[in-house]
């Protein structure tokens, strides 16, 4: 198994997500600058594709993820990889992630 390439963030947030077959909202455990970790009620399989909108803390309106890939489930949490977000999306979390990742 690979190694953790990048720092996370222990951060919990709203997460709304959605595809052609579903819309559901979780709460996210963890973030990176590649993905994050989200838990819901919602059944979600590996290897779909969705959208996201993650909320951020002090006034930001958070961050769009155009498109996202579930790499992993287990029970009510799964692992999506971010694959495509705009350039002002990926600097608000590189931001984030600069602020608040554990050196």
């Amino acid at each position: 198994m690979r190694g953790r390439y990048k720092k996370r963030v222990q951060y919990e947030a709203l997460a709304k997500f959605s595809n052609s077959d579903l819309t559901g909202q979780g709460r996210v455990i963890d973030l990176t600058v590649p993905g994050c970790q989200i838990e819901c009620t919602q059944r979600v399989l590996r290897g779909q594709y969705l959208e996201l909108q993650i909320s951020l803390p002090g006034g930001t309106s958070g961050i769009a993820v155009k498109l996202a890939a579930v790499r992993w489930t287990k029970g009510n949490r799964f692992g999506v990889e971010f694959i495509r977000m705009g350039r002002s999306d990926q600097e608000v979390l590189e931001t984030f992630m600069a602020e608040h990742a554990p050196e």
